[in-house]
């Protein structure tokens, strides 16, 4: 079980009680969290997402939607790193650059599609692992970022 996907849009004040209620509820029933970063204003909202789950001592979750505009304020937390692959959000190459980049967070990251509402690539995932495989990124590697982090975090 997990608590998510929440998290701050706009960050108004409203967004933030509601958001706060949802860790506290997260904290008390010891669940892991999936917290979602914005697309628009991403650095200044992740930096006040980040404040509240710090103030509320999560550890635990996966702060999703990370990229090359926020993956700094990320990595100052416990949390999982969500690297989601999808149009309007990361491309499979993007992926593979903050994945090469950034080796040493090779247990922290986690590869998802969010596909939802909108229009979606179906395939993001897999274009995603290929990406890595073509470029050398070895099979424990990719194996740790397409699943075994999520499953451990998850308890699966």
């Amino acid at each position: 079980m997990a608590l998510g996907e929440i998290g701050l849009e706009s960050a108004t004040l409203i967004e933030k009680d509601i958001f706060e209620f949802h860790l506290k509820i997260a904290k008390e029933f010891d669940f892991p969290v999936i917290i979602h970063t914005p697309r628009r204003n991403k650095k200044d909202i992740t930096k006040k997402s980040i404040d509240l789950i710090l103030r509320n001592k999560i550890e635990t979750g996966v702060l999703d939607h990370i990229d090359e505009q926020n993956l700094s304020l990320a990595k100052n937390t416990s949390l999982n790193l969500g690297l989601t692959v999808q149009m309007g959000k990361l491309t499979p190459e993007n992926f593979y650059k903050i994945v090469n980049e950034n080796e040493h967070e090779k247990d922290r990251f986690v590869l998802n599609t969010d596909i939802g509402r909108d229009e979606a690539d179906l395939y993001a995932a897999y274009k995603a692992v290929n990406i890595l495989k073509n470029n050398g990124i070895n099979e424990h590697l990719i194996d740790l970022i397409a699943s075994k982090n999520a499953k451990k975090l998850f308890k699966l």
